[in-house]
């Protein structure tokens, strides 16, 4: 009987090295644990960004720590400030920290390849696919003009969220109703 071909080894995600990169891994796999059980699918958007951004987008010019890890931290430590909350509001800070973190940077820089085309998040690339694709390496540099951050973070929420996610952090942004105390 002939042996069936072992699938390849996937390769670690962001999130996974993210995780072994931290000072303290073990405290981070059980917070990430904790997100995982809370909101699997603010795992998933963590995933996806950074699938999108991959070791290209550096946090800042004078550090090699990739943007996604960045802004990993943010969401986690705005998610650790409300715990206590209800439900959709921990979802909303982990979300929020995340894409506000990316937008913001994505706002201020441009990635270009060699040859001059400049990455845009309206074509639905991930930076690294659209590097390979365009067969170039690619700079991050400033932009001359910065963007909107508060556009980026729109295209960016319709891109990394799926509709339950949209719709529960529609239910975080309205108001409690109010409760009459007759």
């Amino acid at each position: 009987m002939a042996k069936k071909p072992k699938k390849p080894k996937k390769q670690p995600g962001m999130v996974d090295r993210f995780q072994a990169a931290s000072n303290d891994v073990e405290e981070m796999a059980d917070l990430l644990e904790v997100v995982g059980f809370d909101w699997p699918q603010a795992l998933r958007l963590m995933e996806r960004v950074g699938d999108l951004l991959g070791d290209t987008v550096k946090a800042d010019s004078q550090s090699d720590k990739p943007l996604a890890f960045s802004a990993y931290e943010k969401g986690l430590e705005a998610y650790q400030q409300v715990t206590h909350e209800i439900c959709p509001v921990r979802l909303a800070a982990l979300v929020n920290g995340v894409l506000d973190e990316v937008a913001g940077h994505l706002a201020s820089v441009e990635v270009v390849t060699e040859l001059g085309q400049v990455w845009t998040p309206q074509a639905g690339d991930n930076i690294p696919e659209w590097a390979r694709a365009n067969g170039s390496t690619v700079e991050v540099r400033p932009k001359e003009v910065p963007g909107s951050a508060t556009e980026l973070k729109t295209q960016l929420e319709a891109m990394m969220m799926d509709e339950r996610t949209r719709r529960i952090l529609g239910k975080a942004r309205k108001p409690p109703p109010l409760r009459n105390v007759n």
